[in-house]
């Protein structure tokens, strides 16, 4: 699965996506990474709803990556609150263009990594650029982890922050790594 959008300098983002094929006890560091991860973003998520429904929005995360960093790292800590910073410009841009009349459906603040159906936590982990290498056997990740992986990654260029998720219904970790990719072929022309 490939996704494509621009990026700031008008390159072309790609995404590769990937299986991890971890052994039992990089299994279980992955589950405790992904529900730190997880734990953090619901923390500030729900910090953040609260004080938007009180009307004044808390953008503090001090807290939050103090609690963290020690367990997920913390570069991964702050990639956690990037995903929550996202998440909620987003929603305010959303909600700038729904007021402004280009869009029918009202949007709703960023929700919980949460699955509605089983009550359950959705397993992720987010892993900056720099701090994670991926050569054509293994995934090296911070705290020492160098996991196997397997599929093939089909773009090559700048790559962009990993997001690992656990796949309940198959029980695998998938991995998506952005990547930005010079255009395939540029106009001719004026």
């Amino acid at each position: 699965m490939s996704y494509k959008y621009r990026g700031a300098d008008g390159e072309m983002i790609r995404t590769n996506t990937f299986l991890l094929c971890p052994t039992r006890n990089q299994e279980r560091k992955l589950f405790e990474l992904a529900d730190n991860c997880t734990k953090m973003y619901n923390e500030i998520n729900y910090k953040r709803r609260q004080s938007y429904f009180a009307g004044k929005m808390n953008w503090n995360t001090d807290e939050e990556y103090h609690k963290y960093k020690k367990l997920i790292g913390s570069a991964t800590a702050q990639q956690v609150i990037n995903k929550n910073n996202e998440a909620w410009k987003s929603y305010f841009a959303l909600l700038k263009a729904y007021k402004a009349g280009k869009i029918e459906d009202r949007p709703h603040p960023p929700g919980y990594w949460k699955d509605r159906a089983t009550g359950k936590r959705i397993l992720r982990i987010l892993v900056r650029n720099d701090a994670y290498k991926l050569d054509n056997k293994y995934l090296r990740l911070p705290f020492k982890l160098k996991v196997k992986w397997r599929g093939k990654n089909k773009w090559r260029g700048k790559q962009g922050r990993l997001e690992i998720v656990y796949d309940a219904l198959s029980g695998r970790w998938v991995c998506y790594q952005p990547v930005e990719v010079e255009p395939l072929h540029q106009p001719i022309g004026d």
